[in-house]
């Protein structure tokens, strides 16, 4: 005879199979438990910080109307005073220099991200030196702190053994750092890397992106491993940026004043001979004389002339006062 399968589970009999090999589930389990916690003792623990900024100036935005009268001289002059905004729109063009090398390359320079703290973890260099500077990228070295009575004995590769003070400097051939006067571990291990290597690493969007996320808003992503390096990171990444577009504005505006000045010189010398022009005209056709049509079309040439050269000496007028307040 064929034996029968029932398709049902017998939970009884499961229940029976689980307490008869509890010993491998509490087993199992607490293996788990151990290797997650070694994980998050021993793994790399990550901050991360997030700055936005606008990348065009709204101050400026859209192109300007200044009321002025037809011609070319007031079209080139309404793309001029208009150029800055134009520029300003730009959004791809912005976030590229907000990833550039050249900023990424004041970033490290400013917060001394050359030192990479080894021991204690989750430690920035940022709380154990309060000024960095590197004039030559230095080669890749770790060094190690150890405090001996009142100062601390330095030791590693390619020095020989220095000692520093709290507060005192940490010298190395084109690079120094000042050691923190307070809050300083009684040991702790440090690696000098190359300017090059970290501005590769960040060029690699390893630890610090941007990212437009609406419109003319991006994001500055910071990722340290501790919170003071990638909060410090971030923010210094926006100012360096903002303080780069306030340059590049201030360059345009003074160029645009410069140029507006000379426009309005040109154009009042050419409204004093157009003025001129009309006056000679008046004092000669006292007479009107019907044979010599052509000179009455030339004097109201002259007027409408005239009265557009004054209608936009004025205008200029009004942006050189604007631009100067």
């Amino acid at each position: 005879s064929r034996r029968g399968y029932s398709d049902t589970v017998d939970v009884g009999e499961a229940m029976r199979a689980v307490a008869r090999g509890w010993r491998w589930v509490l087993g199992g389990t607490l293996v788990g438990v151990g290797l997650g916690l070694l994980v998050l003792a021993l793994g790399p623990v990550r901050y991360e910080a997030i700055a936005s900024v606008t990348l065009m100036d709204r101050t400026e935005g859209g192109s300007s109307s200044l009321g002025l009268a037809g011609g070319a001289l007031t079209e080139g002059l309404s793309g001029l005073v208009g150029l800055p905004a134009q520029l300003g729109s730009n959004v791809g063009t912005e976030a590229e220099v907000l990833q550039s090398r050249a900023l990424l390359e004041r970033v490290v320079a400013s917060l001394g991200l050359q030192i990479a703290v080894v021991s204690p973890r989750h430690t920035g260099a940022l709380s154990l030196f309060t000024d960095i500077r590197a004039e030559v990228s230095p080669e890749d070295y770790t060094f190690r702190f150890d405090r001996d009575g009142g100062s601390y004995q330095v030791s590693g590769a390619g020095i020989e053994q220095q000692t520093v003070a709290p507060g005192g400097d940490f010298i190395l051939p084109g690079f120094s750092a000042t050691l923190a006067s307070e809050g300083v571990p009684e040991s702790f291990q440090i690696r000098v890397r190359s300017k090059q290597e970290v501005v590769e690493r960040m060029l690699r969007k390893e630890f610090l992106t941007a990212d437009i996320v609406a419109g003319d808003l991006a994001r500055v992503r910071a990722v340290a491993t501790d919170a003071a390096t990638a909060a410090a990171m971030a923010n210094r990444a926006v100012e360096l940026y903002l303080q780069e577009r306030t340059s590049r504005s201030r360059g345009l505006t003074d160029g645009r004043h410069d140029l507006l000045r000379r426009m309005s010189d040109s154009l009042r010398a050419e409204l004093t001979i157009a003025s001129g022009s009309m006056t000679a005209y008046l004092e000669q056709e006292t007479v009107f004389d019907p044979d010599r049509l052509g000179d009455l079309e030339r004097a109201g040439a002259l007027r409408v002339r005239v009265d557009a050269l004054q209608v936009e000496a004025k205008a200029l007028d009004d942006v050189l006062v604007r631009m100067a307040s």
